[in-house]
Protein backbone atom coordinates (compact mmCIF):
# COMPACT_ATOMS: atom_id res chain seq x y z
CA UNK A 1 0.00 0.00 0.00
CA UNK A 2 2.94 2.57 1.04
CA UNK A 3 4.83 1.43 -2.45
CA UNK A 4 0.95 2.21 -4.28
CA UNK A 5 0.72 5.51 -2.54
CA UNK A 6 4.36 6.96 -3.55
CA UNK A 7 4.09 5.85 -7.12
CA UNK A 8 0.53 8.14 -7.22
CA UNK A 9 1.84 11.14 -5.45
CA UNK A 10 5.09 11.11 -7.64
CA UNK A 11 3.30 10.51 -11.17
CA UNK A 12 0.48 12.97 -12.65
CA UNK A 13 -0.94 15.80 -14.30
CA UNK A 14 0.69 19.27 -16.51
CA UNK A 15 0.11 21.89 -14.17
CA UNK A 16 -3.34 23.91 -14.83
CA UNK A 17 -3.34 27.25 -16.30
CA UNK A 18 -3.50 30.60 -14.58
CA UNK A 19 -7.34 31.30 -14.38
CA UNK A 20 -8.54 27.49 -14.77
CA UNK A 21 -8.39 26.77 -10.99
CA UNK A 22 -10.18 27.76 -8.23
CA UNK A 23 -9.78 27.50 -4.54
CA UNK A 24 -13.53 27.26 -3.31
CA UNK A 25 -13.51 29.72 0.05
CA UNK A 26 -15.38 28.11 3.59
CA UNK A 27 -13.54 24.83 2.78
CA UNK A 28 -11.80 23.20 4.78
CA UNK A 29 -9.81 21.22 2.11
CA UNK A 30 -8.49 22.05 -1.51
CA UNK A 31 -11.06 21.91 -4.27
CA UNK A 32 -10.41 22.61 -7.67
CA UNK A 33 -12.94 23.82 -10.19
CA UNK A 34 -11.16 23.86 -14.26
CA UNK A 35 -11.88 24.35 -17.69
CA UNK A 36 -9.53 22.06 -19.28
CA UNK A 37 -10.33 20.50 -22.53
CA UNK A 38 -8.40 17.50 -23.39
CA UNK A 39 -6.37 18.54 -25.76
CA UNK A 40 -2.33 19.02 -25.73
CA UNK A 41 -0.63 22.13 -25.62
CA UNK A 42 1.80 22.89 -28.64
CA UNK A 43 4.66 24.01 -26.09
CA UNK A 44 5.56 23.39 -22.95
CA UNK A 45 7.46 25.69 -21.87
CA UNK A 46 10.63 23.67 -20.57
CA UNK A 47 14.07 24.95 -20.27
CA UNK A 48 16.99 22.56 -20.58
CA UNK A 49 17.98 23.03 -16.98
CA UNK A 50 14.89 21.00 -16.75
CA UNK A 51 15.20 18.14 -19.42
CA UNK A 52 18.57 17.53 -17.79
CA UNK A 53 17.14 17.58 -14.47
CA UNK A 54 14.65 14.71 -15.46
CA UNK A 55 17.47 13.20 -17.44
CA UNK A 56 19.94 12.69 -14.11
CA UNK A 57 17.39 10.41 -13.16
CA UNK A 58 16.12 8.37 -15.50
CA UNK A 59 19.40 7.65 -16.85
CA UNK A 60 19.63 5.27 -13.76
CA UNK A 61 16.60 3.56 -13.74
CA UNK A 62 15.47 0.12 -15.65
CA UNK A 63 12.95 1.90 -17.46
CA UNK A 64 15.02 4.60 -18.89
CA UNK A 65 18.28 3.39 -19.03
CA UNK A 66 18.58 2.69 -22.56
CA UNK A 67 17.12 6.22 -23.60
CA UNK A 68 19.66 8.55 -25.15
CA UNK A 69 18.87 11.85 -24.07
CA UNK A 70 17.43 13.06 -27.52
CA UNK A 71 15.03 10.07 -26.72
CA UNK A 72 14.29 11.29 -23.15
CA UNK A 73 13.72 14.65 -23.94
CA UNK A 74 10.77 13.56 -27.07
CA UNK A 75 8.98 11.66 -23.97
CA UNK A 76 9.60 14.42 -21.62
CA UNK A 77 7.77 16.77 -24.14
CA UNK A 78 5.36 14.36 -25.24
CA UNK A 79 4.16 13.61 -21.39
CA UNK A 80 4.17 17.61 -20.02
CA UNK A 81 2.56 18.66 -23.25
CA UNK A 82 -0.79 16.10 -22.83
CA UNK A 83 -3.73 17.61 -21.08
CA UNK A 84 -5.63 14.54 -19.03
CA UNK A 85 -9.19 13.94 -19.63
CA UNK A 86 -10.73 16.52 -17.31
CA UNK A 87 -12.66 13.78 -15.34
CA UNK A 88 -9.20 12.16 -14.36
CA UNK A 89 -7.93 15.51 -13.36
CA UNK A 90 -10.71 16.26 -11.29
CA UNK A 91 -10.48 12.70 -9.25
CA UNK A 92 -6.79 12.97 -9.10
CA UNK A 93 -6.07 16.55 -7.85
CA UNK A 94 -2.38 17.32 -6.09
CA UNK A 95 -0.99 20.33 -5.08
CA UNK A 96 2.55 22.00 -4.78
CA UNK A 97 2.92 24.11 -1.06
CA UNK A 98 5.81 25.36 -1.15
CA UNK A 99 9.51 24.35 -0.48
CA UNK A 100 10.92 22.42 3.16
CA UNK A 101 14.04 24.02 5.30
CA UNK A 102 16.10 21.94 2.96
CA UNK A 103 15.10 23.62 -0.25
CA UNK A 104 13.14 20.25 -1.07
CA UNK A 105 9.11 20.88 -2.71
CA UNK A 106 6.57 19.73 -0.87
CA UNK A 107 3.76 17.92 -2.53
CA UNK A 108 0.21 17.22 -0.94
CA UNK A 109 -2.26 14.59 -2.07
CA UNK A 110 -5.76 13.60 -0.43
CA UNK A 111 -4.90 10.60 -1.26
CA UNK A 112 -7.70 9.02 0.58
CA UNK A 113 -10.51 10.55 -1.54
CA UNK A 114 -9.03 9.05 -4.69
CA UNK A 115 -10.67 5.78 -6.75
CA UNK A 116 -8.20 3.83 -7.79
CA UNK A 117 -11.02 1.19 -8.26
CA UNK A 118 -12.70 3.02 -10.43
CA UNK A 119 -10.01 3.67 -12.35
CA UNK A 120 -9.15 0.05 -13.45
CA UNK A 121 -12.59 -1.04 -13.38
CA UNK A 122 -13.07 0.87 -16.26
CA UNK A 123 -10.83 -1.10 -18.23
CA UNK A 124 -7.60 -0.94 -20.88
CA UNK A 125 -8.30 3.13 -21.99
CA UNK A 126 -8.68 4.12 -18.33
CA UNK A 127 -5.47 2.54 -17.26
CA UNK A 128 -3.47 3.76 -20.02
CA UNK A 129 -4.78 7.52 -19.42
CA UNK A 130 -4.15 6.97 -15.63
CA UNK A 131 -0.73 5.92 -16.01
CA UNK A 132 0.26 8.52 -18.40
CA UNK A 133 -1.34 10.89 -15.77
CA UNK A 134 0.74 9.26 -13.09
CA UNK A 135 4.39 10.29 -14.65
CA UNK A 136 3.50 13.41 -15.30
CA UNK A 137 3.58 14.05 -11.81
CA UNK A 138 6.63 12.56 -11.55
CA UNK A 139 7.95 15.24 -14.10
CA UNK A 140 6.24 17.91 -12.02
CA UNK A 141 7.97 17.23 -9.33
CA UNK A 142 11.35 16.82 -10.83
CA UNK A 143 10.56 20.24 -12.49
CA UNK A 144 9.91 21.77 -8.32
CA UNK A 145 13.32 20.09 -7.57
CA UNK A 146 15.22 21.71 -10.07
CA UNK A 147 13.82 25.01 -9.49
CA UNK A 148 15.39 25.47 -6.52
CA UNK A 149 18.80 24.03 -7.60
CA UNK A 150 21.83 26.31 -8.01
CA UNK A 151 25.54 26.63 -8.60
CA UNK A 152 25.98 25.56 -4.77
CA UNK A 153 23.55 23.12 -4.11
CA UNK A 154 21.92 20.33 -6.24
CA UNK A 155 18.23 19.81 -4.73
CA UNK A 156 17.94 15.95 -4.86
CA UNK A 157 14.38 14.93 -3.79
CA UNK A 158 11.05 16.09 -2.15
CA UNK A 159 8.83 15.89 0.43
CA UNK A 160 5.21 14.33 0.55
CA UNK A 161 2.54 14.59 2.50
CA UNK A 162 -0.24 12.54 2.09
CA UNK A 163 -3.67 12.81 3.97
CA UNK A 164 -5.41 9.84 4.34
CA UNK A 165 -8.87 10.94 5.17
CA UNK A 166 -11.59 8.97 3.56
CA UNK A 167 -9.71 5.95 2.66
CA UNK A 168 -12.07 2.68 2.57
CA UNK A 169 -11.57 -0.89 2.82
CA UNK A 170 -12.82 -0.49 -0.75
CA UNK A 171 -9.77 0.11 -2.35
CA UNK A 172 -7.63 -2.38 -0.79
CA UNK A 173 -9.69 -5.51 -1.63
CA UNK A 174 -10.08 -4.90 -5.45
CA UNK A 175 -7.61 -7.69 -6.78
CA UNK A 176 -6.98 -5.78 -10.47
CA UNK A 177 -5.60 -3.05 -8.97
CA UNK A 178 -2.98 -5.15 -7.15
CA UNK A 179 -2.06 -6.52 -10.25
CA UNK A 180 -1.81 -2.93 -11.83
CA UNK A 181 0.31 -1.22 -9.21
CA UNK A 182 2.57 -4.25 -9.17
CA UNK A 183 3.40 -3.56 -12.71
CA UNK A 184 4.10 -0.17 -12.00
CA UNK A 185 6.51 -1.13 -8.76
CA UNK A 186 8.62 -3.03 -11.11
CA UNK A 187 9.10 -0.70 -13.56
CA UNK A 188 9.40 3.00 -12.03
CA UNK A 189 10.33 2.10 -8.18
CA UNK A 190 14.10 2.80 -9.21
CA UNK A 191 12.68 6.28 -10.47
CA UNK A 192 10.48 6.52 -6.96
CA UNK A 193 13.10 5.64 -4.54
CA UNK A 194 15.41 8.73 -5.98
CA UNK A 195 12.94 11.24 -5.65
CA UNK A 196 10.93 10.37 -2.49
CA UNK A 197 12.93 12.09 0.62
CA UNK A 198 10.28 11.82 2.83
CA UNK A 199 6.86 10.97 3.58
CA UNK A 200 4.33 11.78 6.23
CA UNK A 201 0.79 10.06 6.23
CA UNK A 202 -1.56 12.29 8.01
CA UNK A 203 -5.10 10.83 9.08
CA UNK A 204 -4.58 7.86 8.92
CA UNK A 205 -7.37 5.00 9.63
CA UNK A 206 -7.21 1.44 10.00
CA UNK A 207 -7.37 0.92 6.69
CA UNK A 208 -4.36 2.88 6.21
CA UNK A 209 -2.25 1.30 8.95
CA UNK A 210 -3.32 -2.13 8.13
CA UNK A 211 -2.10 -1.62 4.90
CA UNK A 212 1.06 -0.07 6.48
CA UNK A 213 1.82 -2.97 8.65
CA UNK A 214 1.38 -5.41 5.72
CA UNK A 215 3.54 -3.35 3.64
CA UNK A 216 6.40 -2.84 6.16
CA UNK A 217 8.63 -5.83 5.73
CA UNK A 218 8.28 -5.71 1.66
CA UNK A 219 9.11 -1.90 1.49
CA UNK A 220 12.23 -2.80 3.42
CA UNK A 221 14.88 0.39 4.08
CA UNK A 222 12.33 2.77 2.40
CA UNK A 223 10.28 2.89 5.66
CA UNK A 224 13.11 4.96 7.68
CA UNK A 225 11.90 7.71 5.39
CA UNK A 226 8.20 7.62 6.06
CA UNK A 227 5.87 8.88 9.07
CA UNK A 228 2.41 7.41 9.78
CA UNK A 229 0.26 9.51 12.02
CA UNK A 230 -3.75 9.44 13.24
CA UNK A 231 -6.09 11.83 13.06
CA UNK A 232 -4.61 13.99 16.28
CA UNK A 233 -3.41 17.65 14.75
CA UNK A 234 -1.74 17.72 17.53
CA UNK A 235 0.73 15.04 16.68
CA UNK A 236 1.60 15.39 13.50
CA UNK A 237 1.60 19.54 13.25
CA UNK A 238 4.53 19.59 15.24
CA UNK A 239 6.70 16.88 12.74
CA UNK A 240 6.01 19.38 9.70
CA UNK A 241 6.56 21.82 11.75
CA UNK A 242 10.01 20.79 12.17
CA UNK A 243 10.34 20.18 8.18
CA UNK A 244 8.79 23.25 6.86
CA UNK A 245 7.62 27.06 8.09
CA UNK A 246 4.48 27.17 8.78
CA UNK A 247 3.34 29.46 5.39
CA UNK A 248 3.86 26.20 3.84
CA UNK A 249 1.18 24.05 5.32
CA UNK A 250 -2.53 24.45 4.48
CA UNK A 251 -4.61 26.06 6.38
CA UNK A 252 -7.00 23.18 6.97
CA UNK A 253 -4.03 21.39 8.41
CA UNK A 254 -2.94 24.40 10.99
CA UNK A 255 -1.15 26.66 8.50
CA UNK A 256 -2.08 30.39 7.95
CA UNK A 257 -5.04 31.20 6.72
CA UNK A 258 -3.74 32.82 3.38
CA UNK A 259 -1.89 29.83 2.36
CA UNK A 260 -1.77 29.79 -1.35
CA UNK A 261 -0.15 26.36 -3.21
CA UNK A 262 2.62 27.69 -5.72
CA UNK A 263 0.65 25.37 -7.98
CA UNK A 264 -2.64 23.21 -8.21
CA UNK A 265 -2.17 20.23 -10.37
CA UNK A 266 -5.55 18.11 -11.46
Amino acid sequence: MIRILIVILLTGTASIEAGQTEIIEGSDKLHLRNSIESEPRQDAGLSEAAYKKVYSYTRNTNAFKDFSYEQMKARILNTSSWVPPAELQKSFPYYHAGYDYEKRPVWVAEIGKFDFRDIVAKGDKSIAEAKRYLFQAVLNGIFSIAAMDTEEQEIKDTFVIFDMEGASIKQLNFLPSWVQFAELFGKYWDLVFQLLGRLVIINANYVTKLATDIARPVVGQLMERVEVYGVNRNVWLPRLLKHMPIEVIPSWYGGKKNFKPISIHG
